[in-house]
């Protein structure tokens, strides 16, 4: 979901990509810790955590939740040197990420800062907007 720029006035915003994971095998890597983001203010489970009826009792993960299948992505300024001229270039950090949670820990420590640069270093990732770029 992408916040920022223009809204219809006879239809919803349509501010979204669908993104599509396929693997070779179904024997795929999810980093879920390589991307966790921080709980929600007032969310009780991350202060307390929950007990179930069995009586067991679940903590919050000290680095937070995985996220929701929807995450809120803001677009890229007009004026960022992110900015490639590529029509449909997305935010680095929702490439980020997407690889990072297809890396085997511990990630990359050095993580390049371009699609460009992570396409050389992480040849076997496609990145198909970066044709010529």
């Amino acid at each position: 979901h992408y916040t920022g720029g223009g809204r219809s006035r006879k239809y919803f915003a349509r501010k979204h990509d669908h993104i599509l994971v396929y693997s070779k095998s179904r024997q795929f890597r999810f980093n879920a810790d390589a991307i966790r983001i921080p709980y929600k203010k007032g969310s009780g489970y991350a202060r307390s955590g929950i007990t179930a009826k069995s009586g067991k009792k679940y903590m919050p993960n000290q680095a937070g939740t995985v996220p929701d299948d929807v995450w809120d992505i803001p677009i890229i300024n007009p004026m960022s040197s992110e900015r490639t001229g590529y029509p449909t270039q997305k935010p680095e950090s929702l490439l980020w990420r997407i690889i990072s949670a297809s890396l085997r820990p511990p990630c990359h420590p050095y993580m390049p800062q371009t699609p460009a640069r992570a396409a050389k270093l992480f040849s076997r990732f496609p990145f198909p907007d970066l044709r010529g770029k």
